[in-house]
């Protein structure tokens, strides 16, 4: 189950709710896809976005277990031939919040 810590100690006048959807998100994905392509929005940063590409859906979960932090934007498109399976979602925290007002986006 994908949960990241926080990457700061206070709120910072966030309101954060309960939401665990990313796995769910994550297992609609196939597995046989061509490649995935990833777009890693950043919570406290002030720098566009990480663009990857992944041949594989082990090492896309490895990258989102290492590098997604809790409140980080994630959108992924698993491209088959001619057909596209897309995703997007915010990584929870360690209790499966995630932000929802009052953050960078």
């Amino acid at each position: 189950m994908f949960q990241a810590k926080r990457r700061f100690d206070g709120d910072l006048g966030c309101e954060w709710a309960k939401d665990n959807s990313l796995q769910e998100k994550f297992d609609y994905l196939s597995e046989d896809c061509d490649f995935y392509a990833v777009r890693h929005w950043f919570l406290k940063c002030a720098s566009s976005p990480a663009f990857e590409i992944f041949f594989e859906k082990e090492s896309l979960k490895e990258y989102i277990d290492k590098k997604v932090l809790a409140g980080d934007g994630i959108e992924i498109w698993g491209i088959i031939e001619d057909q596209l399976n897309y995703i997007n979602a915010k990584m929870p925290d360690e209790n499966g919040l995630i932000p929802i007002k009052g953050c960078a986006y």
